[in-house]
C-alpha cells in the first residue's frame, strides 16, 4: 500500500500545473510507526496519545 502511494505521489509530483490543478494529490490516511522491530502502519484514530505526541499528529 505504501509504495503505491509513493507511484502516485511521483505520478502527481511529475505533472504540469495545469494538469496538478485538475486533480487532487493523493492523501495516505495511515501513519507509519516502529513497534518491536516492525515497521506498521496506523491510521490516524487507531493511534495511542503516546503515538499521537511522538507523529504530532
Amino acid at each position: 500500500m505504501y509504495q503505491l502511494y509513493n507511484e502516485l505521489q511521483d505520478k502527481y509530483l511529475a505533472m504540469e500545473p495545469v494538469q496538478k490543478r485538475q486533480v487532487k494529490m493523493v492523501n495516505f490516511p495511515y501513519i507509519r510507526l516502529e513497534e518491536n522491530g516492525l515497521m506498521i502502519f496506523k491510521a490516524t484514530d487507531e493511534l495511542s496519545p503516546e503515538q499521537k505526541l511522538l507523529t504530532g499528529c
